[in-house]
C-alpha cells in the first residue's frame, strides 16, 4: 500500500466563498466513478443556509504523481452532488474517472476500515488556517470512542497543542472540516473517517467513511468496502521482507548503459500482465529483460491494486513453495500472504534469471507455484529468461502455452 496515500487524497474544496478539505477517494480499479468525500458544511455553511449549484463548486489541489503539478476540477452539471440530513453533516461527489483520471495520474488506493479501540493511533490532513490554508498538513491524533448514540461517529483528541501565540485553536483549525481521519496499525495507514466538528480542548468529531454507503446509490455505484487490518505479526514482518526483496531485485537492475538512461517501453508488457496469468520475458543477455520488468511491475504496483512478491532463482532452489518463502526472509505461508488483508486485489509474482533454475534442475517449488495460479486467477507470475533456454522451459511447461 501506498504510504503517502493521505498527501495524495487530500484536496481543497470551494463554494459559496468558503475553503475546506475534501478527499479523492477511488473505490475500485474496476469502476468507472470516482468518489470525493467531504462534510455537508463544507458546501452549504455552518448553519446548512447556504444554497449553490454544481457549478460553484472547485476542486483545487489535486496532485498528479506522475508530473508533480497541482491541477484543479469544476463541477459540472452531470456530476453528482449528494448530501445528508443535516445532523448527519455528510456530501458525497461522484465524478467520472475519465475526468479525474487526467489530473491525479494515477489511480490510488487505501483500505477502509472501521473503528476499534486497539487501534489507538491516528492522523488527520488538510487545510487548517494555521498557514492560511497555502498548504495541507497533517496532525497527529489519539482515538478517543465511537458516539453511543450514533455508532457512525468517533471522536479524537490532538496530541499536540492547536493554540498558537497569535490565534486561539478554534481559528487555527478552520478549514479541517472534511479531512481525511486515517487510522495507523503496525506501520500502515487506513482510512476510516471525514472530520466535520472541532470541540475545545483539542477534540474532533468525525463521521466514518462507512456511512457514506448511506449516501450512494447503490447498485449503479459501488459500495465502500472495508476489511479488518491486519494483526498477526508474521505476516506484517513478511509484507516488510517482501518489500525490500523487491528493493534488492530493483537496485540490481541496470537502467543504464554507461551514462545513458535507456527508456523503456511498457505498454504491451503492461497490458499482458493485466490479462495473463504467466508472462514471460526472454531475450539474450543485456538487452534489458530485468530493466523493462522493473518498469511494469513499478507501474502496477503503483497503481495500487496489486501486490508483488520477488523470488530470485536462488530462493526457489527448493522442493516446496514454504522454503522458497523461508529463503525468501518470509514468516508465513503463501495461502496467509495471500489471505491478508494486506494484499491487494491483484497478485504478481516476480521470478528473476529463470535460466538458473531450469539448470539447477530444481522443479518443485515453483510447481508448487504453478497449481497455486491454476487454483487463483488474480495471481499472475512474470519471469525473465535467457533465449538459450527458452525451448525448454516452454517443453517443460507446454501446459501454459
Amino acid at each position: 500500500m501506498n504510504e503517502n496515500i493521505p498527501q495524495l487524497s487530500t484536496i481543497k474544496i470551494r463554494c459559496n466563498h468558503e475553503i475546506a478539505t475534501a478527499v479523492i477517494f477511488y473505490p475500485s480499479p474496476d469502476v468507472d466513478d470516482v468518489y470525493v468525500l467531504t462534510a455537508k458544511h463544507c458546501l452549504e455553511g455552518k448553519k446548512f443556509d447556504k444554497e449553490y449549484v454544481n457549478t460553484d463548486i472547485k476542486l483545487e489541489e489535486i496532485f498528479n504523481q506522475e508530473t508533480s503539478e497541482f491541477h484543479s476540477y469544476n463541477l459540472t452539471e452531470t456530476d453528482i452532488v449528494i448530501v445528508s440530513d443535516d445532523d448527519e453533516d455528510m456530501a458525497l461527489l461522484i465524478l467520472s474517472k475519465k475526468n479525474i483520471l487526467p489530473l491525479t495520474g494515477k489511480q490510488f488506493f487505501c483500505q477502509v476500515i472501521d473503528t476499534d479501540e486497539m487501534v489507538e493511533d491516528y492522523q488527520i490532513r488538510g487545510y487548517a488556517n494555521f498557514n492560511d490554508q497555502e498548504a495541507d498538513r497533517s496532525f497527529p491524533m489519539k482515538f478517543i470512542e465511537d458516539i453511543k448514540s450514533n455508532r457512525y461517529k468517533f471522536t479524537l483528541k490532538s496530541e499536540n497543542s492547536l493554540d498558537t501565540y497569535y490565534q486561539q485553536a478554534l481559528e487555527n483549525v478552520e478549514g479541517l472540516s472534511g479531512s481525511g481521519a486515517y487510522s495507523i496499525l503496525y506501520g500502515k495507514t487506513y482510512f476510516t473517517g471525514i472530520i466535520h466538528t472541532y470541540e475545545d480542548g483539542g477534540f474532533f468529531l468525525a463521521t466514518k467513511v462507512l456511512a457514506y454507503n448511506k449516501l450512494i446509490p447503490y447498485p449503479k455505484f459501488s459500495l465502500i468496502n472495508s476489511i479488518k487490518p491486519e494483526t498477526d505479526k508474521d505476516v506484517l514482518l513478511s509484507y516488510e521482507e517482501m518489500e525490500k526483496n523487491e528493493q534488492t531485485t530493483n537496485s540490481r537492475t541496470r537502467e543504464k548503459i554507461g551514462d545513458f538512461n535507456v527508456p523503456r517501453d511498457n505498454i504491451d508488457l503492461l497490458q499482458l500482465l493485466k490479462e495473463k496469468n504467466l508472462v514471460v520475458v526472454h531475450g539474450n543477455p543485456g538487452v534489458g529483460k530485468s530493466a523493462l520488468t522493473k518498469s511494469a511491475v513499478s507501474d502496477l504496483k503503483m497503481s495500487g491494486d496489486r501486490s508483488v512478491l520477488t523470488f530470485t532463482a536462488e530462493n526457489l532452489y527448493c522442493e516446496t513453495i514454504s522454503e522458497a518463502l523461508i529463503k525468501a526472509g518470509c514468516k508465513v505461508s503463501i495461502e496467509q500472504i495471500l489471505a491478508s488483508p494486506l494484499s491487494n486485489k491483484y497478485f504478481l509474482i516476480w521470478i528473476e534469471s529463470f535460466e538458473k533454475l531450469i539448470e539447477s534442475g530444481s522443479s518443485g517449488a515453483f510447481n508448487e507455484l504453478l497449481q497455486i495460479l491454476e487454483k487463483n486467477k488474480n495471481i499472475t507470475i512474470v519471469l525473465t529468461i535467457r533465449d538459450y533456454l527458452l525451448q525448454k522451459f516452454k517443453i517443460d511447461y507446454t501446459l501454459f502455452f
